[in-house]
């Protein structure tokens, strides 16, 4: 699953944001690291077997933007494909 997303926010805004609306989902923070002017959290949320990465960084094709990159995996159920 890609979910992306633009704000017109500052990213550590974005990124603050973010983090609480995950825990407060249920997702566990696992890495929180900076990669260049880019935020990358590493998420799980175990009980549903899914696990993902969320980037916060600027919108490349507009500076004043801060772009949000959601990629997340699940696990697929026992005996379904």
């Amino acid at each position: 699953v890609l979910f992306r997303s633009v704000s017109k926010d500052p990213a550590n805004a974005v990124a603050g944001r973010l983090r609480t609306a995950l825990k407060a989902a249920g997702w566990t923070i696992t890495d929180d690291k900076a990669a260049g002017f880019a935020t990358q959290l590493t998420v799980a949320r175990p009980a549903d077997g899914l696990t993902g990465q969320v980037t916060i960084d600027q919108f490349a094709q507009d500076s004043a933007y801060t772009e949000v990159r959601v990629e997340l995996q699940g696990a697929a159920a026992a005996g379904k494909p």
